[in-house]
């Protein structure tokens, strides 16, 4: 039995793609869809002193999330970690939080091959808590796959600050390989992906252009401030300060 413990700590840079880290030990073992890490760096960078799901989860140097879709209105965001082989793993705890709603009802699937496991609904605030996944019995015992969907229909209570947002902030995952933990996937390489808006965790909000003009001097350019949880990737190198004329690639950094 091997230990399948993922912190989201050693990262380089600001952020960046969890899959380059698919069947390694720093990601735990497991192949990662639709999760980034967030470094404690780029937290401070674009949230200093605001009590955000990622400053609130955030217990070392750095967190994971989920991504979520550009409507305010059917706005839904998914990720998922899994075993790259038929190796089962049983996950028994983790810090989670909601990263913008002050609480959201998260919908969790889990799957042994392509047969579900068991489908549990677990509320959690954007102040941050520990879930013990050893309370739904064995719905998260022995399986391949672990995958959560926040939906606009799921959100409990709005955040008055930063309005909706249905990210979900992960830290300090434990769980245990039933076997061997999977080693690096052979067909995996660490190619960058950016297929969409890596910012959409850094919601292009009016609260957040306002306080980030006023104390920062920088502007979220090319967003729309009542799009609600914009994806900001044309606007990072701006609201970075980087003019270099790298592409945005050019801006991942990884240890």
């Amino acid at each position: 039995m091997a230990s399948g413990k993922v912190s989201f700590d050693g990262f380089a840079g600001y952020y960046g793609y969890m899959s380059n880290y698919n069947g390694t030990k720093a990601g735990g073992g497991f192949d990662w869809s639709e999760v980034y890490f967030f470094t404690s760096l780029g937290i401070n960078t674009f949230y200093p002193d605001e009590h955000t799901g990622y400053n609130n989860d955030l217990h070392g140097t750095g967190v994971g999330f989920s991504l979520a879709e550009d409507n305010t209105s059917t706005g839904y965001g998914w990720g998922s970690f899994y075993s790259p082989t038929k190796e089962t793993f049983t996950l028994k705890s983790a810090d989670l939080a909601s990263a913008w709603d002050d609480e959201q009802s998260v919908k969790f699937t889990t799957y042994k091959g392509k047969k579900v496991v068991g489908t549990d609904y677990i509320t959690v605030a954007q102040t941050g808590q520990k879930v013990d996944f050893a309370k739904y019995g064995k719905d998260f015992t022995n399986i391949t796959k672990v995958r959560w969907e926040t939906n606009n229909k799921y959100a409990t209570n709005t955040s008055s600050v930063y309005g909706k947002g249905w990210q979900i902030v992960w830290d300090n995952i434990k769980a245990s390989w039933s076997g061997k933990r999977p080693g690096l996937n052979p067909l995996q390489h660490n190619g960058h992906h950016v297929a969409h808006g890596v910012l959409g965790a850094m919601a292009d909000h009016a609260h957040d252009a306002a306080h980030s003009n006023a104390n920062h001097g920088t502007t979220l350019t090319g967003t729309h401030h009542d799009s609600g949880f914009h994806s900001a990737i044309t606007s990072l190198d701006g609201a970075l300060g980087h003019h270099s004329g790298g592409a945005l690639t050019s801006e991942f950094h990884f240890a």
